[in-house]
């Protein structure tokens, strides 16, 4: 990111030393007026291409976020009463709605902007959609259930990029109408 800010900002013609200062010095200033003078956020910026992802539900309460260690979880746990809408957080065609896969119980699966971004809805009560279906963003796709492994009604909420688990926070804007623990 500082390399493509240095280059951006050329000002490789106001130093006469252009390997020690450009190279060496130049870095170390533009992180400073970066803290000093940009607006920071704890979610990254996102490359141009990045679908923007709304919350798949209105209401609830955040029980577990996503944590890529050892104990590990690859998603946003949302809780709330069965049957709780959910909505298609993007834009997108669904790959796959049923029970097959061990866990999840009642999945959705959608394929946003070709095959690099995927998100996941578990645990399912009812489902709105089938296999092949295409969604708009905040479409609702079904409802909120207890199926497969879990100890409570809750939605199961994932996104995936190139079939890796990303951190959903980074991606969803803030939290509205949900609350945490």
């Amino acid at each position: 990111m500082i390399r493509s800010f240095c280059s951006a900002l050329d000002l490789s013609p106001i130093f006469s030393w252009p390997g020690l200062l450009y190279n060496k010095v130049m870095p170390v200033i533009l992180i400073l007026f970066s803290l000093l003078f940009c607006s920071c956020s704890s979610t990254p910026r996102l490359p141009a291409g990045t679908p923007h992802f709304m919350w798949p539900v209105k209401g609830g309460r955040l029980t577990q976020k996503f944590k890529p260690s050892l104990d590990r979880h690859d998603g946003l746990d949302i809780a709330a009463r069965t049957n709780t809408p959910i909505y298609a957080a993007e834009t997108g065609r669904v790959l796959y709605a049923g029970h097959d896969f061990t866990g999840y119980g009642n999945l959705i699966i959608i394929e946003h902007r070709g095959d690099a971004w995927a998100s996941f809805y578990a645990h399912l009560h009812s489902f709105k959609v089938r296999e092949g279906d295409f969604v708009r963003k905040g479409q609702k796709i079904g409802g909120m259930g207890r199926t497969g492994r879990a100890t409570g009604v809750h939605l199961h909420f994932e996104i995936r990029r190139d079939l890796r688990p990303v951190n959903p926070l980074h991606y969803l804007g803030p939290p509205q109408y949900l609350t945490t623990r």
